[in-house]
C-alpha cells in the first residue's frame, strides 16, 4: 500500500478510503480571507511514494507569496534597469517573474517554488553563492539555480534569468548579488499570503488541487475483473508542483489532472463552453493521458511587459484533464471547479501592497 498524507478537505467531499500508513501535514495554517470559513476536517489522500515525501513541503509552499520573494528596488539597482512587470508567467501559480527594462532589452528573473532534487543529474553541481550552497547547471545559459529551503533538500526556489547579455559564466554575477542581498533571507523566512504583501492576486492562491481532484473522481469505477479478490481500488495522486495534481485509478495511467496554472491569450482560443458557472475553453493538449481537457480562466487578468501597443495578458486558471468528454466526466469537471473555488480564500492585499502586473504605466 502506498504512503498516505492527511490533508484538510471539506467533509462533504471526503473520499471513502481505508486507512493505512498516515502522516499529518504539520504547521500549515489555512489561508484566511474575510468572514468566517467552514470547519475543514482532515481526510486521507493517497499519494504515490515520491509525492508523499514532498507533500508537506508543497502544503507549506501554498501558503507562500512567491512574488514577495522579489525586491523591486534592489533588483533595479543591481540590474540597472527599471522594473516593467511582476507577475506569475510559468506552468504553476507558485511562480513569479520580475521583468526589468524594455521588451527588446530585458532582464527576466523567474522564480518557481517547486521540487528541484529530482531534476539534478550529473550536469547539476553544488555552487557557492554568497557563502551559501545552492545547485546550479554550469551549462545553462540562464544561470539556472536551485536554492533548497531550510526544511527540505528537494523543495525550494528554482531560479532562472533570461537576457541577451547572458553569454558567459560571469553574466550570472548580477543574479548572485540579488540572491545574496535579498533572496536567501526570504527563502529562509518566506513571505506568506496572509501578510498581504502583493496584489491584486489570483483567487486560486493557497488552494489545494488534490483536494478537489480526489473528491471529484472518488466515484470513478474500475472494472472488477481487473482487481484481485478482496482488492480495493487504489486512487493514487501525484504532484508535479505545489498547484499541479494528477490521479490514476488502479493503474499507472494518469486519467485525470487538475492544475492551477498561468494562461496566456493563445490558450483561450479553443471551443468555448461553461464549466462550474465559469467560461471555459477546450484545451488543445489536455494534461494527463485522457482524451479531453479544458482551461478555465479566472479574474483578474494581469498585463505583462509592454510589447508594441500593450503587454501580453495573462490569467491564472484551472487546467482540467479528463479521461473522456462524456457526461459523467464533464460532471466531474464541474466538481473540480467547485472544489477549488469552495476552499478558503487567502487574505486580501494590505493597503500599499506591491502591485502585480505591468509596472511601467
Amino acid at each position: 500500500m502506498l504512503p498516505r498524507i492527511v490533508v484538510p478537505v471539506v467533509a462533504a467531499l471526503a473520499m471513502g478510503t481505508a486507512a493505512a500508513c498516515s502522516v499529518a501535514v504539520p504547521g500549515v495554517p489555512a489561508p484566511t480571507g474575510g468572514g468566517s470559513q467552514p470547519v475543514v476536517p482532515a481526510v486521507e489522500l493517497d499519494y504515490d511514494e515520491e509525492t508523499a515525501a514532498i507533500a508537506p513541503a508543497y502544503a507549506r509552499a501554498r501558503t507562500f507569496d512567491v512574488c514577495a520573494f522579489h525586491d523591486i528596488s534592489t533588483a533595479e539597482q543591481i540590474f540597472e534597469r527599471p522594473a516593467a512587470a511582476l507577475l506569475p508567467k510559468r506552468f504553476d501559480i507558485a511562480t513569479c517573474e520580475l521583468d526589468l527594462g524594455t521588451f527588446s532589452d530585458a532582464w527576466e528573473i523567474s522564480f518557481a517554488y517547486t521540487e528541484g532534487g529530482s531534476r539534478f543529474g550529473e550536469e547539476w553541481s553544488p555552487a557557492q553563492v554568497g557563502g551559501r550552497t545552492a545547485k546550479r547547471d554550469p551549462e545553462s545559459d540562464r544561470c539556472a539555480t536551485f536554492v533548497p529551503s531550510r526544511d527540505s533538500d528537494s523543495v525550494g526556489l528554482d531560479i532562472e534569468i533570461n537576457s541577451p547579455y547572458i553569454v558567459e559564466k560571469e553574466s550570472c554575477e548580477p543574479l548572485d548579488r540579488y540572491l545574496t542581498e535579498v533572496v536567501f533571507a526570504r527563502v529562509d523566512h518566506p513571505p506568506t499570503l496572509n501578510e498581504g504583501l502583493t496584489g491584486p492576486r489570483s483567487p486560486l492562491l493557497g488552494k489545494d488541487p488534490c483536494q478537489a481532484l480526489a473528491a471529484a473522481t472518488a466515484d470513478v469505477e474500475v472494472d472488477p475483473e481487473e482487481l484481485l479478490p478482496g482488492e480495493e481500488v487504489e486512487r493514487t495522486l501525484s504532484m508535479a508542483a505545489p498547484y499541479r495534481c494528477s490521479g490514476s485509478h488502479g493503474g499507472d495511467i494518469v486519467e485525470y489532472a487538475l492544475n492551477l496554472t498561468v494562461l496566456d491569450e493563445d490558450e483561450l482560443t479553443g471551443e468555448p463552453i461553461e464549466i462550474g458557472g465559469l467560461p471555459a475553453y477546450r484545451a488543445e493538449s489536455p494534461p494527463g493521458l485522457g482524451e479531453c481537457g479544458f482551461v478555465v480562466p479566472v479574474d483578474p487578468a494581469f498585463e505583462g511587459m509592454k510589447a508594441g501597443e500593450r503587454g501580453i495578458e495573462y490569467r491564472t486558471g484551472l487546467e482540467i484533464g479528463l479521461a473522456t468528454c462524456e457526461d459523467a466526466d464533464m460532471a466531474r469537471a464541474e466538481k473540480m471547479v467547485q472544489g477549488v473555488l469552495g476552499q478558503p480564500a487567502a487574505a486580501e492585499p494590505r493597503p500599499g501592497a506591491q502591485r502585480i502586473g505591468r509596472l511601467d504605466q
